[in-house]
């Protein structure tokens, strides 16, 4: 009984190293632009994480994706109104104070939980275009 104990715990110990250090050697690719480098590194469905200029941008912080082991975002796009590109715990585990969320209309007029888009006032251009939203944590 104790050796079953053991070896159930060596090979659960042993597929939880080598999750960790999966999640910590993301597959990443960088473009050489000439304004400087620019990181994108997918995580998960359509969220990834862009770093460019000093600023790390998110796009599509969604469930179950992990965000563990990378920077607070500067700045999150929100490409779509469904659940699979937009979750308030995604986003609260990321943001930082001054980040700045850029959503479609359904989701920068939702009430929020605190601190997403505590000020959430869409300025909209011509046709309902998204032209540059307040919505800071």
């Amino acid at each position: 009984m104790n050796l079953a104990r053991t070896i159930a715990v060596f090979a659960i110990s042993a597929l939880l190293a080598v999750a960790a250090r999966a999640q910590s050697n993301r597959p990443s690719q960088t473009f050489d632009t000439s304004a400087g480098a620019v990181k994108v590194t997918p995580i998960y469905h359509a969220t990834m994480l862009i770093e460019a200029g000093g600023k790390n941008i998110y796009v599509d912080p969604a469930k179950p994706a992990n965000f563990s082991g990378l920077p607070k975002a500067d700045l999150i796009l929100i490409t779509d109104i469904h659940g699979d590109h937009m979750d308030p715990e995604a986003i609260a585990a990321i943001s930082k104070s001054g980040t700045q969320i850029f959503a479609p209309p359904p989701w920068s007029q939702r009430s929020l939980p605190p601190p997403l888009f505590p000020t959430a006032k869409p300025n909209h251009g011509p046709a309902g275009r998204l032209k540059r939203s307040p919505c800071t944590t």
